[in-house]
């Protein structure tokens, strides 16, 4: 299916310099939003969305909020205790009981390398500011988690036909009111 793709991230330079150089590669046309929504503009965005891609983040726990799916992307920090929550699961469950890996959990999915340094809690290997068990992580592994996930009942629940595909990058929103 062909989604119509968002892309967000925070309003930081940094953030919004690597949004330009991921769209300068991608060959379709998605809508960039980087650095221009607000938190409450973000969960609107996050309620109609149809799935929501990103790194462990407040976006990511934001759209899970919403009962939006996510492809929740994680790399030294543990899925087991900071996973997307889905709310219609038993909140006395463990939703996440393995250390890492790859982990559904009800309408969300964890993707995270299965290696014995995870989860670390590290800012990057070595001192390196950078964690190849977040770089190693391929596309064409999101897109078929992507693929998978939308065929899952549970996406149905609610009527979302033209719904985006939200992509969140980066840790953070705009707080500024709509």
């Amino acid at each position: 299916k062909n989604y119509k793709v968002v892309i967000t991230s925070g309003p930081e330079a940094n953030e919004t310099e690597r949004i330009k150089r991921i769209l300068k590669l991608v060959k379709t046309d998605p809508i960039n939003l980087a650095g221009r929504t607000s938190i409450k503009q973000l969960a609107i965005l996050a309620h109609h969305a149809v799935l929501f891609i990103g790194v462990d983040s407040a976006p990511m726990h934001l759209a899970a909020a919403m009962n939006t799916p996510v492809i929740g992307i994680f790399g030294p920090t543990g899925a087991f205790v900071w996973g997307p929550w889905d709310n219609d699961l038993d909140s006395m469950v463990r939703q996440y009981p393995r250390r890492n890996g790859l982990q559904p959990s009800g309408k969300h999915t964890v993707i995270q390398r299965d290696w014995e340094c995870i989860p670390c809690g590290k800012d990057g290997c070595n001192g390196s500011k950078k964690s190849r068990c977040l770089e190693e992580i391929e596309a064409e592994e999101l897109f078929g988690l992507v693929e998978n996930i939308t065929l899952r009942k549970s996406l149905y629940t609610q009527s979302k036909e033209n719904a985006p595909l939200l992509i969140g990058f980066g840790k953070a929103q705009r707080e500024e009111v709509l």
